[in-house]
């Protein structure tokens, strides 16, 4: 015998598990992708970088800023527009303002060669990429939830039809129609009501059959 209860809650449980999974993936996927795109155009700005140092050419349009100072001199950076240290000589990460920019700075000292290096990178596209990633992220989960209503509205429509279509049975009767309720699909939870209801018009069809007996005999 089916159960409405049981059937809703896997109804609902199933639905969840499908579209969360389903949004989780998406999402990955989506996030996959922008980490992607974000670590090759790391690669590139660090080939322009490693050119720059090899060829001796500067330019002040790029997210990848580096100085290389040696015994407080600066040997060699990726542009010719600063030519003071970008942050201070402490190792470590530090955040600093230059040409106009908030930076993202991580120090490195190498006694080898007395050597400080300085690699920066503009705040604002770790915020780009925050966003990115928070919108790939929420979009198919914010997508889901019309599908996940849509489920959900069927799946309990269905799981309910037996008691919508109990009450048809009972308020299309006719007020002499004491005959009993068959349901083509009578729920676990709907036993009890259909068979209380049928025991109460088995009775009153007995009491309207003695009622009819008796004014029968009363008319002779």
């Amino acid at each position: 015998m089916s159960s409405i209860r049981r059937f809703l809650i896997l109804t609902l449980i199933s639905a969840l598990v499908l579209v969360i999974f389903s949004a989780a993936l998406k999402g990955y996927r989506a996030t996959l992708g922008i980490s992607n795109t974000l670590l090759d155009n790391e690669l590139v700005e660090l080939s322009r970088a490693i050119s720059y140092v090899d060829s001796g050419t500067r330019t002040q349009q790029q997210t990848l800023f580096f100085q290389v100072w040696k015994q407080g001199k600066l040997a060699s950076s990726s542009t010719d527009a600063l030519s003071t240290p970008l942050t201070s000589f402490s190792e470590g990460f530090s955040e600093v303002n230059a040409l106009g920019t908030r930076w993202r700075v991580h120090t490195r000292f190498n006694p080898n060669n007395d050597s400080w290096y300085m690699v920066a990178q503009p705040v604002s596209s770790r915020f780009t990429l925050t966003d990115s990633l928070t919108v790939a992220a929420i979009t198919p989960f914010i997508i889901s939830v019309p599908i996940l209503a849509l489920i959900l509205f069927f799946g309990i429509t269905w799981g309910l039809s037996p008691l919508k279509h109990l009450s048809k049975l009972l308020a299309s009767r006719q007020g002499n129609d004491f005959s009993t309720i068959a349901l083509s699909r009578e729920p676990s939870e709907l036993s009890p009501v259909v068979t209380t209801l049928n025991t109460m018009f088995t009775r009153l069809n007995s009491a309207f059959e003695r009622e009819q007996q008796f004014a029968s005999n009363a008319a002779h």
